[in-house]
């Protein structure tokens, strides 16, 4: 079943972004496996240099510990968790 309001469906109707001030305009996902993986502080440095104020990072980990997620927060990335 289509979704309502998105191009090629019944509807017809068509997606309009919307630009909301304050929004983070890069949402990034990380889960477990690229929490665990090698290098993941390097290579999440290069992507909050990228993105700075721009970006909200989605840490979405089931098995990793709070410990280790309040750790990512306390690696000098610049990023707040709420």
């Amino acid at each position: 079943m289509a979704a309502a309001g998105v191009p090629g469906t019944a509807s017809g109707s068509r997606v309009v972004a919307v630009p909301v001030p304050g929004l983070p305009r890069l949402h990034v996902v990380v889960g477990d496996e690229i929490l665990a993986a090698p290098g993941f502080a390097d290579r999440l440095v290069g992507v909050v240099g990228a993105g700075g104020s721009r970006l909200a990072l989605h840490l979405r980990a089931r098995s990793t510990s709070a410990a280790r997620l309040f750790a990512v927060e306390d690696e000098g990335f610049g990023l707040a968790l709420v």
